[in-house]
């Protein structure tokens, strides 16, 4: 197991979170009151780079993807770490967040920070695409509701 691996795992496991490692592709699940959702992290230990994932977890139809591809246009301009995306293709809609360390040392807080940003960027805007996707907002609404927030 390289460098960056141990320590996403060591991080995972000292939160008591599930891991499945399946070679540079760690897994794990990320549960609250109101969400569960995958997230993955995949490291890229040649070149000392690690990228977090956070999967909304149902596909958005052919019908919603332009509507959730502006969500994610919009809230991309006002986030500060990692991007919304979906791949117009398949649907999928996935937080992301990375880390790029080269052959620096990597510590705990650096593993927390790209992991944990992830998952409560997510946590927060995982519901404005479930409201898009339902028609109950528009991409405008749903990014607003942030900035009356925050």
């Amino acid at each position: 197991m390289g460098r960056l691996e141990a320590a996403v795992v060591e991080f995972l496991e000292g939160r008591g979170w599930p891991v499945d490692v399946d070679g540079s592709l760690i897994r794990t699940a990320i549960r609250t009151e109101e969400q569960a959702f995958p997230c993955a992290v995949v490291t890229v230990e040649e070149v000392g780079q690690l990228v977090a994932y956070s999967v909304f977890p149902d596909t958005v139809g052919p019908e919603q993807r332009p509507a959730v591809a502006e969500l994610t246009t919009r809230a991309n301009a006002q986030l500060t770490v990692g991007n919304l995306e979906i791949d117009l293709g398949a649907g999928q809609v996935r937080f992301r967040t990375g880390l790029a360390v080269g052959q620096s040392p990597i510590t705990a807080e650096m593993v927390e920070r790209v992991i944990v940003d992830n998952v409560a960027t997510a946590v927060a805007y995982f519901p404005l695409v479930t409201a898009v996707i339902e028609g109950r907002m528009s991409p405008a609404e749903a990014v607003a509701v942030l900035g009356e927030a925050g």
